[in-house]
């Protein structure tokens, strides 16, 4: 699992899904969750706004992990067969806030894991990203000499 390390500040954290290049097609739309990290089965789906999804920092702080999923099919009489569809799939990924900006990327070479079968014909990509939120020295000074100011 990848990390995404900014700082936990009041600013709102986005993905978007910056390419998906597959000769299979894909099913539906791109499903965005927040997880929790003891426990898979606890999320949140987020809205998918053309691809793209927003969620502040608080809900960050109960489900850390941020996972993408999309699913592709392949008609299994025809060639490129699913194997082949799944080696020549790429998906690219924007996730960022105003502090930070990291891209990411899915291909079978790279993160095998991430591809699983569905069945003959389909199969499924889910990217997982940790949220790792580290404290806003900054922005804590910032509020202390206005404190200090008051």
């Amino acid at each position: 699992m990848e990390t995404f390390e900014t700082f936990n500040n009041n600013q709102k954290i986005t993905i978007n899904i910056t390419d998906v290049e597959s000769i299979a097609k894909q099913v539906g739309p791109t499903v965005f969750a927040l997880k929790k990290k003891s426990d898979p089965m606890d999320f949140e789906i987020l809205d998918n706004v053309s691809n793209s999804a927003s969620f502040s920092k608080e809900k960050a702080l109960q489900r850390a992990i941020l996972a993408a999923k999309f699913v592709f099919i392949v008609d299994v009489n025809q060639e490129p067969n699913k194997q082949k569809a799944k080696e020549r799939t790429l998906i690219r990924y924007s996730v960022y806030d105003q502090d930070n900006r990291k891209t990411y990327y899915s291909t079978l070479v790279d993160f095998e894991d991430e591809f699983k079968d569905i069945s003959a014909e389909q199969f499924s990509v889910e990217k997982t990203i940790e949220i790792v939120l580290n404290e806003d020295l900054k922005n804590n000074h910032r509020e202390f000499v206005k404190s200090l100011n008051q």
